[in-house]
C-alpha cells in the first residue's frame, strides 16, 4: 500500500523524472523528438502483430546488435514469421513473475552487456563478482554514479561508385586520417545505416576550392604570424595573457598595421577577426584556413 499522495507503483517516479519515457504510440511527436538509439523498448503484445513491436521490428530486424526478448510461452518461429529473414538475436525467458535474483547471472552471462548498473540493495544479496568479462558499478540512492561512455561507432554503407569518387583530405594537426565531405541523405533500411545521395561537389564552378565548413584545432599565434607575413600583411606586436583567478581562459591578441589596422584574438574556444577592412578580414581568414583543419 502507499501513503496518502504517494505514488502506488515505483515506475511512476521513474515517468516523472524522465528516466523512463512512456508514449501512447509509436507515431507520438514526443517520441520522435525524443529518439535515441540504442534503447530499450517494451511492447508486451505477445502476438508482436499489434502495437509498435510491429514497427520496430521491420527498423531493427535486419541489425545483428538488436535483441528481442520474448516470454518462454511465445513460439518464436510463428511470432517471427511475418519479419523473416531477421539477424537481430533473439532470447527467451519467463516473466510471468518477475526476474528472480537467482536468475540475474544467468541472464547477464547470456546478454554480455559490457556495464551492469546494480542498486546496492540487490548487490548485498547476489554475487555477480564471478563475471569479470563485465563492468559492474553498485550505485546508492540519492547519489551521483559516473558511468563510462561507451564508444560505438555505426556502420554507413555507401555505394561503390560515390565512395572511389570521394576526395579525401589529410588532417594537418597529428591525426593519421584522411576526412572527406558529403551532401546527402542518411537513411536506415533492414537496420542498416545507408547514404543514398550523391556527392558535394569539392570543386567550385570556378575551379577554386570549396570554402570548409566546419574547422577545428589550435591557432598558434606564432604560426599564424608567419602566415600573414608571406601574404604581405605586416603585424606589430603580440600580447599574451595568461589564465585569471576569475577563470577567464588563456589569450593572444596580434595586432596588424599594415595594410590597415585590426586585431586578432585566439584562445581556447574561438578565434576573433577584428579589422573593418573587409579584403583584410578575409585574407587573415585565408590564413587561419591554411592551420587549421576544416571540411
Amino acid at each position: 500500500t502507499a501513503g496518502e499522495g504517494e505514488p502506488s507503483f515505483g515506475h511512476l517516479k521513474f515517468i516523472k523524472d524522465k528516466t523512463i519515457h512512456l508514449f501512447p504510440a509509436i507515431h507520438s511527436p514526443n517520441l520522435i523528438s525524443n529518439w535515441q538509439e540504442p534503447c530499450i523498448i517494451f511492447a508486451p503484445h505477445w502476438s508482436l502483430r499489434l502495437g509498435p513491436s510491429v514497427q520496430l521490428l521491420q527498423r531493427w530486424r535486419g541489425d545483428p546488435k538488436s535483441l528481442l526478448v520474448l516470454q518462454d510461452e511465445i513460439s518464436s518461429g510463428l511470432g517471427l514469421l511475418p519479419f523473416r529473414p531477421i539477424a537481430m538475436k533473439i532470447l527467451q525467458c519467463s516473466f510471468l513473475s518477475g526476474i528472480r535474483l537467482q536468475k540475474l547471472p544467468t541472464l547477464v552471462s547470456v546478454l554480455q552487456p559490457k556495464i551492469v548498473l546494480v542498486p546496492d540493495v540487490i548487490h548485498r544479496r547476489i554475487n555477480l563478482a564471478a563475471m569479470k568479462t563485465i563492468t559492474i558499478l553498485n550505485y546508492s540512492e540519492n547519489k551521483t554514479l559516473s558511468v563510462p561512455r561507451i564508444a560505438n561507432n555505426a556502420d554507413v554503407e555507401i555505394m561503390a561508385e560515390l565512395a572511389t569518387k570521394l576526395s579525401w583530405r589529410k588532417l594537418k594537426q597529428g591525426e593519421n586520417f584522411g576526412i572527406a565531405r558529403l551532401k546527402g541523405e542518411l537513411v536506415m533500411e533492414d537496420g542498416k545505416h545507408r547514404l543514398v545521395s550523391g556527392l558535394e561537389q569539392e570543386e567550385s564552378c570556378s575551379g577554386k576550392k570549396a570554402r570548409s565548413l566546419r574547422h577545428w584545432g589550435s591557432v598558434a599565434p606564432e604560426t599564424l604570424v608567419d602566415g600573414l607575413t608571406k601574404m604581405g600583411i605586416i603585424t606589430g606586436s603580440i600580447e599574451h595573457s595568461s589564465r585569471g583567478e576569475n577563470g577567464s581562459e588563456d589569450k593572444s591578441v596580434i595586432h596588424i598595421t599594415n595594410p590597415s589596422s585590426g586585431l586578432i584574438e585566439t584562445s581556447e574556444i574561438g578565434t576573433a577577426i577584428i579589422t573593418e577592412d573587409e579584403h583584410l578580414a578575409s585574407q587573415i581568414f585565408q590564413a587561419i584556413d591554411g592551420i587549421l583543419d576544416g571540411i
